[in-house]
Order: structure tokens, then sequence, then C-alpha cells
């Protein structure tokens, strides 16, 4: 995350990709299990794709951050610099908790 409202992070070439070049729209879930169903936690991401870069120094500057974390190979895998803006944030199962409750 860039700051509260930004995303920003590589992807492949992939199926992924191909679908926000169609819908800008995505949801990320972020979980931790709990042993029970209650215990559960976390909260569902959903953000709007704001740029794309499939050059340049944006790509060139997050391919080197995961070479240097992952490797060459998953760098390589790198097709597209994307940033989106965070819209909302929704616990896992909302019962008007508010997210806040659910992390």
């Amino acid at each position: 995350m860039v700051d509260e409202k930004t995303v920003f992070m590589g992807l492949g070439n992939n199926r992924t990709f191909a679908n926000l070049q169609q819908n800008s729209k995505a949801v990320f879930m972020i979980m931790e299990p709990g042993n029970t169903l209650p215990e559960w936690k976390g909260v569902r991401v959903y953000l709007e794709m704001t740029d794309c870069q499939t050059s340049g120094d944006r790509l060139d500057s997050i391919k080197a951050v995961i070479a240097e974390k992952a490797g060459e190979n998953a760098a390589k895998m790198i097709h597209a610099a994307v940033t989106f803006e965070v819209r909302d944030i929704r616990p896992l199962a909302d019962f008007g908790q508010g997210w806040e409750k659910s992390i």
C-alpha cells in the first residue's frame, strides 16, 4: 500500500490482468482463519484501477523490488505496474459491525 487509499502492485500477463482491461474494479479478500467460523478475521477491500503501465519507470521499480525479495524469475513474470484506489472496505461477513471489528 502506498497510503490508506492507494494500492500499487505488479501483475503478470494473466487472467486478472485481462479482466482489469475490461473492468477496472477489483476485490481483495484478506483473511486470517480461526478455530471456529466466528473466530475468522478478515475484510474485503474494494478497489478501482486508476493506472496501468506496461513499460516505464514504475514497472522497472516494481520489478526491481520483486527481484530483490523473490528473485529474478519472479520479476520476469511481472507484465504491468498497476495502481488501485481503495473504494470501500467491508468485513468478510457483514452484519453491520463495521470492518474495524473484523481484523
